[in-house]
């Protein structure tokens, strides 16, 4: 973990395997980590102390904390994706899916868990009771995904970034527009307010488009 302001690395939390996915929590006081051995670790910032561990299945391709940092969702190659309590360890609920779990994203007011599948399916859950809201097939892989209370932006394995609107009413969500990279898209995100939306390329491109473009 670096200071981005002088570049100083700060902590180095040691897994013992290779990490696959890392996420901070919005106030920074946590890491937390997916690894190569069925972990899932909570770090504490400061100090660099492991807090707690999750045990998942197969790798864990990703790692997200709730907007009070009190949730973590992983997902992982077990096709598994769990909802633990991150400040006990508790498993809330796992859910199976269909195939292998590729990104997992929370809503700041912990009100919907959403996924993406290596079969190209995202679906959208109410966090309390884990019921199942919405599906939508992308026809293919969804590598990269990232939600905010209003849009949910996809992509990968190809040039295509698809922002859709997120509805709260049960019903699939709605496409907005697409937009095209210059090549294989390596990573997303939507700025917390849901105004921008960004993109990074293999082609070493990034770009920033407004959400209401």
């Amino acid at each position: 973990m670096w200071d981005v302001r002088s570049g100083r690395c700060l902590q180095e939390m040691t897994c013992g395997h290779n990490v696959f996915s890392v996420k901070l929590s919005v106030d920074t006081t946590l890491i937390a980590t997916g690894d190569a051995m069925s972990k899932a670790k909570g770090w504490d910032t400061a100090s660099g102390a492991l807090r707690q561990t999750f045990d998942c299945a197969g790798w864990v391709h990703c790692v997200y904390f709730s907007g009070d940092a009190c949730m973590l969702a992983t997902g992982d190659q077990g096709k598994q994706a769990r909802l633990w309590n991150a400040t006990t360890g508790e498993l809330v609920y796992a859910l199976p899916c269909e195939s292998e779990v590729l990104q997992v994203d929370l809503s700041r007011g912990k009100r919907m868990l959403t996924l993406s599948q290596k079969n190209g399916t995202v679906a959208q859950y109410h966090c309390a009771p884990g019921r199942l809201l919405a599906a939508a097939d992308f026809k293919g892989d969804v590598n990269w995904i990232d939600l905010s209370e209003d849009y949910l932006v996809t992509a990968g394995p190809g040039a295509k970034v698809t922002l859709s609107r997120v509805r709260h009413d049960g019903k699939r969500c709605e496409h907005v527009r697409d937009h095209t990279m210059a090549g294989s898209c390596f990573g997303v995100d939507l700025s917390a307010d849901g105004t921008l939306v960004a993109a990074g390329d293999v082609s070493g491109k990034a770009r920033v488009w407004a959400t209401g473009d």
